[in-house]
């Protein structure tokens, strides 16, 4: 089961796959590394399109669904903000 991937505050896990999707999703527009080591959602870079697609893997990977006001880019500010949000959501906090 996905969730027990992250199991013991596995967060570095999360990022990395977070990093590696925006690059995947964006077709290299993204660089997964320069986001991971920066920690910055770079805005510049991933356009609507992209994050939806984003979005809708995230929410069938971990069986949630964002919330409306997490729905922009802009309400993350970073790479672990937003694997926090996904850790929350999706259930994957360790006990």
């Amino acid at each position: 089961k996905m969730s027990e991937v992250f199991v013991g505050g596995k967060m570095e896990e999360l990022k990395i796959e977070i990093c590696k999707l925006l690059e995947e999703l964006s077709e290299g527009g993204i660089n997964a590394e320069v986001q991971y080591t920066e920690d910055k959602i770079l805005e510049d870079s991933i356009d609507s399109i992209v994050y939806i697609e984003f979005i809708v893997e995230i929410e069938e990977r971990y069986g949630f669904e964002f919330d409306d006001d997490k729905l922009e880019i802009s309400q993350f500010e970073s790479i672990t903000e937003l694997a926090k949000y996904i850790t929350m959501k999706g259930d994957l906090q360790s006990e």
